[in-house]
């Protein structure tokens, strides 16, 4: 829960993003939520939430009003494991393969014509959202947009001791994801995210962000 009082923004006696000038407030944001993790079969683990977000307005200008989401989550992953020869003769390293599935639902409820305290963001960090979809259901921007989005995808992950070492530790962490907006009727994008550690001074990143829907690379970093 968060509670907000604007006086004036960046000196301009006014909001930014859209708010109304020369205007004073508060903002209470309640958001409860509820989850309940499980595991199913013994190898399914289930993690559902459902919760409700209001920001409850008082302003000097138009007194109190209000606007309302619904929020859901659901994420299902397992996890399979097995041993694997390296190249570049680090050795052998355990492979564990998480396969993911992840829905988020953002639905509004009550819609007002109210201030912008927290405008949106000025890029849609789709890889971020797709990544972790509490980006998604925990968004702070007041003004939200309708999602009904579904991932999936796997990490993997590899352990072993590397080109130097005697004691196992991470090698590398690599994730595949793509996204469907239902509310949009939009593809989302294929992600890619990683990170290598084989050892020595040598540290590799790996971020691609490719729009399937409109097949064009959205970001892509190599370090």
């Amino acid at each position: 829960c968060m509670v907000v009082c604007v006086v004036g923004a960046e000196g301009e006696g006014g909001w930014g993003g859209g708010g109304i000038r020369a205007n004073q407030g508060h903002r209470l944001l309640p958001h409860p939520r509820i989850g309940a993790p499980m595991r199913l079969f013994d190898f399914l683990e289930v993690l559902p939430e459902a919760g409700y977000r209001e920001a409850l307005y008082h302003t000097s200008a138009l007194g109190t009003t209000n606007r309302g989401y619904a929020t859901g989550r659901v994420d299902l992953r397992t996890r399979f494991r097995r041993q694997v020869d390296l190249p570049l003769g680090i050795g052998k390293a355990t492979h564990l393969l998480e396969p993911r599935i992840g829905y988020a639902l953002l639905a509004k409820t009550v819609v007002a014509d109210t201030p912008v305290f927290v405008p949106e963001s000025t890029y849609d960090q789709e890889r971020l959202r797709e990544l972790d979809l509490d980006n998604v259901t925990l968004d702070p921007a007041d003004n939200l947009d309708a999602r009904n989005i579904v991932t999936g995808g796997f990490n993997n992950r590899f352990y072993g001791r590397g080109l130097d070492d005697s004691i196992p530790r991470l090698l590398g962490d690599f994730t595949v994801l793509g996204q469907y907006d239902f509310a949009q009727d939009r593809a989302g994008e294929l992600v890619v995210d990683g990170t290598a550690y084989p050892g020595g001074n040598i540290y590799t990143r790996l971020i691609m962000g490719y729009q399937m829907q409109e097949e064009r690379f959205d970001e892509a970093f190599v370090q």
